[in-house]
């Protein structure tokens, strides 16, 4: 939970990701009377806590703009050298490429990869390839109760430095499409925690991965409509994306 007098800067981050959606003419937002409701009160909040001088704390990465894997390694340098990378994510490129470039941008020299907390689950990750790169792979598990009912959903990476432990949180899958590009739009938290060690458990390499394929909700031509009805009992709307459609 964040909160403005504890971390300003995400409010202001947040701020400033909504003000950028309206930057890009591929994204179609419908309605906007929203945004800039919650960029005003967001951006205000951010204002007057600032004011009371509290320490730096989370920030709020977003994908817009800039790829998560290029702020991360800004962030990174300036939190000592980088000892190990733990990541947590349902989905994986099918060759690991954007562990690989977390790892190569932020001069990481130990990967570690965390399954499914439920161990009949095969985590996505490519461990065959990745075993062969130049950055030695390792296994973990976060150690959860009643695992069999805990479905792996969440997207965490922990860079582990030699002043502490960088944590990311939120909408980032260790895909290329998330992490190294700004294609998907992506949100995330990033702060600063003590040490990290009882989140994961070492755990066997192991010898299968899945192979399921990512598909994203909007593809292969399909709209999606955002309309209302108003008092003449009549459907207002646009059609998303903005594209040809015949018909009624």
């Amino acid at each position: 939970v964040l909160v403005p007098e504890l971390h300003p800067d995400a409010f202001s981050d947040f701020a400033a990701f909504l003000e950028a959606l309206g930057t890009r003419p591929d994204l179609a937002i419908p309605e906007t009377t929203w945004v800039s409701l919650f960029a005003s009160m967001a951006r205000h909040a951010g204002a007057l806590s600032a004011r009371t001088g509290s320490p730096a704390g989370s920030r709020l990465l977003h994908s817009v703009e800039k790829s998560i894997v290029d702020q991360v390694a800004k962030l990174v340098s300036n939190h000592g050298v980088v000892e190990a990378i733990t990541i947590l994510s349902p989905f994986h490129d099918p060759d690991g490429a954007a562990v690989y470039e977390l790892a190569r941008r932020t001069s990481c020299p130990q990967i570690n990869i965390a399954l499914p907390p439920d161990p009949r689950l095969l985590s996505a990750f490519p461990f065959p390839l990745g075993q062969g790169w130049n950055v030695p792979i390792q296994a973990v598990r976060p150690p959860v109760e009643d695992a069999a009912r805990r479905p792996l959903h969440a997207k965490w990476i922990d860079i582990k430095t030699s002043t502490g432990v960088l944590r990311i949180t939120g909408s980032i899958n260790a895909t290329t499409a998330a992490l190294c590009s700004i294609r998907n739009v992506e949100v995330g938290v990033i702060r600063k925690v003590g040490v990290a060690g009882q989140e994961w458990e070492s755990v066997p390499i192991p010898t299968q991965f899945d192979r399921k394929p990512f598909t994203p909700g909007l593809s292969g031509g399909r709209l999606a409509v955002h309309a209302s009805l108003n008092g003449a009992s009549e459907i207002c709307g646009r059609i998303i994306p903005a594209s040809e459609a015949k018909g009624v």
